[in-house]
């Protein structure tokens, strides 16, 4: 039996609601998608662990993909930005087969994309932790302008510490975070959403910013369309 293919996505295991625009939610997608979540994978091991990860937590994500190959799917993508910190491993273990493991990577081509003069910054959950070592993970060997969400803020404790959804509230951390990061760098020519669970304000961000922004959506709308060429043949 022919298998249907769809796009893999590797949940975090963090019990928040994850609204549409979510890289977690099937509705964010418009075609077939399936998420399994790595146990285990909190948010201390996956953000604040993420400059050294164990080996077992690694095998973990690899042994994920692995039963989505299986399953017939034509790529994956994560639901958190840090884990660009494996994605040169996850490539060398699975050659040919498209994964995005963080929005981070469209940092290259974003920055040819925007005005010219100007570059790419990026909105993260926890700036402290979030550097050279990611960037470095996709390829980005330059520095480019970080801002997180505020410590403490609506959005931060709905993944630190599980607080209740409130989407307004997190939208208006998330557009407060952009604010910060075009004020204090005049040269912002456009926006990376680190974190898969802003995609949902990612138009917020846009309007309020007038910049054009990227998330996990975008990137898993890409890795899913290379993984499966269209047909045009009638």
């Amino acid at each position: 039996m022919q298998k249907t293919p769809f796009l893999g996505v590797l949940r975090v295991e963090t019990p928040f609601e994850r609204a549409p625009g979510d890289s977690a939610n099937v509705e964010s997608w418009n075609f077939p998608v399936k998420i399994k979540i790595l146990k285990d994978s909190t948010v201390h091991k996956v953000v604040d662990l993420s400059n050294d990860y164990p080996q077992d937590f690694i095998d973990g994500w690899v042994d994920l993909i692995q039963e989505f190959i299986d399953e017939g799917a034509v790529a994956a993508i994560t639901s958190c930005g840090f884990l660009s910190a494996i994605h040169p491993i996850l490539r060398k273990r699975f050659p040919g087969f498209p994964i995005g493991t963080s929005a981070l990577l469209q940092i290259p081509i974003a920055n040819n994309l925007v005005e010219l003069g100007k570059r790419v910054g990026i909105i993260t959950f926890n700036e402290n932790v979030l550097g050279k070592k990611h960037l470095n993970g996709v390829g980005v060997d330059y520095d480019v302008p970080i801002v997180g969400v505020e410590e403490g803020c609506s959005f931060y404790n709905l993944i630190r510490k599980c607080d209740p959804f409130n989407y307004e509230e997190h939208e208006k951390d998330v557009v407060a975070a952009a604010k910060k990061l075009v004020s204090q760098y005049d040269d912002i020519g456009g926006i990376i959403l680190e974190c898969a669970n802003m995609g949902p304000y990612r138009l917020a961000v846009q309007k309020a910013t007038n910049l054009p922004v990227w998330d996990i959506i975008t990137l898993g709308d890409f890795v899913y369309d290379v993984g499966l060429a269209r047909s045009f043949n009638k």
